[in-house]
């Protein structure tokens, strides 16, 4: 009977043995994946700050074009009020002015 245990003792540690070492091997598997899935969102996190980076430059220069085209309007419409304002004595010297 004694002998029994022990077999029936051993052959339990034999299967446990055997299912830790399964156990393991898809730890160490699932610690690998987990490691590649971290270096993949580090990736993305880099390539989001580059895009948000990216992104603020294009905002600036879109706000800058804008202003200057702003200014321009501004200025041409001044100048054609300009045009508008001053008193034309002859319609050839009005001519020459627009030329020049």
């Amino acid at each position: 009977e004694e002998r029994y245990s022990r077999m029936v003792a051993e052959e339990t540690l034999q299967k446990n043995d055997a299912k830790l070492a399964a156990l393991q091997e898809s730890l160490k598997e699932d610690q690998d994946k987990m490691s590649k899935i971290e270096d993949i969102l580090d990736q993305e996190k880099n390539v989001n700050a580059d895009l948000k980076k990216q992104y603020d430059a294009l905002t600036q220069a879109k706000a800058g074009l804008e202003n200057k085209l702003q200014t321009v309007l501004q200025e041409k419409a001044a100048a054609l009020a300009a045009l508008q304002v001053q008193p034309v004595a002859h319609p050839a010297a009005a001519t020459a002015a627009v030329g020049h």
